[in-house]
């Protein structure tokens, strides 16, 4: 009878090695794909400046052109590289937080994925435990 409790915890602790391993590659899979979500939300908020500032390069120079003033030069052209040097700026943030939610993302999933696999080693390691202790038990002699 001890040899099959000692099968039993010797599968457990198998089944928990496994189990920490799959649900640690389930974390790595998740965190990929949350990666690539912010990824492609961010590519998608700088095409939709690069259009936003396209639009408004257009307006503001068809406005100074009705006024009859020339949009090569004075303050108009001003006023056409300040919009531009705004969308700079607004294009790097967007960069800068897409990336930070990117690398945080990356990071979640990895601490989840060990969190995961420490747990099945300790599930593993109290099994292996269980069973070495009932086969040290079978092994000692009988006390009278």
């Amino acid at each position: 009878m001890a040899w099959v409790q000692a099968g039993i915890a010797i599968v457990g602790l198998i089944s928990s090695l496994m189990g920490g391993k799959k649900s640690s590659d389930a974390a790595g899979k998740a965190a990929s794909s949350e990666m690539s979500a912010e990824g492609k939300v961010t590519q998608s908020k700088l095409l939709d400046l690069h259009k936003e500032e396209e639009v408004l390069r257009g307006q503001t120079i068809a406005a100074t052109a009705g006024s009859n003033i020339k949009t090569g030069m004075g303050s108009a052209l001003e006023i056409l590289n300040e919009q531009a040097r705004e969308f700079d700026r607004e294009r790097f943030t967007v960069s800068q937080v897409g990336a930070t939610k990117v690398a945080a993302a990356g990071a979640r999933g990895h601490m989840v994925g060990q969190a995961a696999m420490y747990q099945g080693i300790g599930q593993a390691a109290g099994y292996a435990a269980n069973a070495f202790s009932i086969i040290a038990a079978s092994r000692a002699p009988a006390s009278t």
